[in-house]
């Protein structure tokens, strides 16, 4: 019961900052300050509304340049894994809004595999993720944030518990250096 009424509130959130952030025009966003691919690690912890242990998580995501022209969704491809030994592979699609000169929202959404273990049932294989992470880029392109996910089967199983997930995130650019000349 508790972890219901306390799960609501949390994903309520998260929508109203994404849907408030998604409702400015696409156009209103400045450009991404750095679109370079990223690799992002993280750590954190996943069932944190639920009623037994939390687990450490742990995870690294390839994160491709923007496209899709003034969306500038970013692809990705990651893996987490989980202290009892559940993994998750999956697609991501982020979206960057730049919030001045150092601070960033990224929204988030996917889908993949997930391979559970007694500890964190989830409910089937294919699971769905969203979330949001407030970052700070430094001038080199480095960022570092701090996140919540929600992962869910989305009702596709007669079991979804779902779970929510906080990470601390460190992503650096890949490729080609990161741009120097910035503005606000």
């Amino acid at each position: 019961m508790l972890t219901s009424v306390l799960r609501l509130p949390v994903l309520a959130a998260t929508m109203a900052m994404g849907l408030s952030v998604m409702g400015s025009s696409a156009a209103a966003v400045p450009p991404d300050p750095d679109p370079v691919p990223l690799v992002e690690v993280s750590a954190g912890a996943a069932a944190i509304f639920n009623s037994h242990e939390r687990l450490i998580r742990g995870g690294i995501e390839y994160i491709a340049e923007p496209f899709w022209g003034q969306w500038a969704i970013r692809p990705g491809l990651g893996f987490s894994y989980f202290e009892e030994g559940s993994n998750y592979v999956y697609i991501s699609f982020n979206r960057d809004f730049p919030l001045g000169r150092h601070w960033l929202w990224r929204l988030t959404t996917g889908a993949g595999y997930y391979h559970e273990s007694l500890e964190l049932n989830l409910g089937c294989g294919i699971e769905f993720r969203s979330g949001l992470e407030l970052a700070y880029r430094f001038d080199n392109g480095l960022r570092l944030g701090a996140s919540l996910h929600h992962m869910s089967n989305a009702d596709s199983c007669t079991h979804n518990p779902g779970t929510e997930i906080v990470s601390a995130a460190f992503s650096f650019p890949i490729g080609r250096a990161a741009s120097a000349s910035r503005t606000d």
